[in-house]
């Protein structure tokens, strides 16, 4: 992993570009056959993320390798074109902090369905996906959370509700977290986006439970992806 830091950052504590290599030849790595290694490259250009922050990955025929420091996405010898580009929705954070003794982080990339009936603001909820990146370091925390709901609103039609969150407190133990903060929610129709909601999510290696404005959603747990707290 390597990255260039924007300076200055911006008042959250983000901003500059990053390239993360991974090793396919590794033991449980899957690739495309043939592929030895993969790098992503990624872009943190603001705060909000969407329609601005970049991703892009390169699967390559190639050993497992940096870039070189000037890399910033295009083609690499070896590797098949880049694909991806700027997110239509997330958010990526490329932190300065250093890694300290006795960090612990969760991450998460997943899905889920809802095993039973689950509403929020009267949508009902039939599952979704989310993304996880925080830390706690020496009684610090901080990360974010984007989390994207797919449900059906009272009229029967298809919609989408999406909560993203700045963590700013956290306990991570045991394989599990409970990380709090504050989000913005867009319930997909009608209002625009609003802030200022608090958010409470309890994190294991098999899902995830979302309180928000109060509401307990039940636990989605997960289908796909992963979940880890390290």
């Amino acid at each position: 992993m390597e990255a260039v830091i924007t300076n200055p950052q911006t008042s959250n504590g983000t901003g500059g570009d990053a390239s993360l290599v991974g090793d396919c030849t590794a033991v449980g790595a899957t690739c495309p056959s043939g592929d030895q290694s993969v790098v992503v490259y990624l872009e943190d250009n603001s705060d909000s993320g969407a329609n601005s922050d970049v991703f892009k990955i390169l699967f390559c025929s190639t050993p497992a390798a940096a870039p070189p420091p000037t890399f910033n996405g295009g083609a690499l010898p070896g590797c098949d074109a880049p694909e991806g580009g700027t997110l239509r929705s997330g958010n990526i954070q490329v932190h300065s902090t250093a890694g300290v003794l006795g960090e612990v982080t969760t991450t998460a990339a997943a899905a889920g369905i809802f095993p039973a009936s689950a509403s929020l603001n009267g949508v009902q909820l039939a599952g979704g996906i989310f993304g996880i990146g925080a830390q706690n370091a020496s009684g610090a925390s901080g990360g974010d959370i984007e989390i994207q709901f797919t449900g059906m609103s009272l009229l029967g039609l298809s919609q989408q509700v999406t909560i993203v969150g700045w963590v700013t407190s956290s306990t991570m133990a045991g394989g599990a977290a409970t990380l709090n903060g504050n989000a913005v929610l867009d319930m997909g129709e009608g209002p625009p986006p609003t802030g200022g909601h608090p958010f409470s999510i309890s994190v294991t290696p098999t899902g995830m439970t979302v309180t928000i404005d109060g509401t307990a959603l039940p636990t989605l747990p997960m289908s796909d992806g992963f979940i880890t707290v390290e």
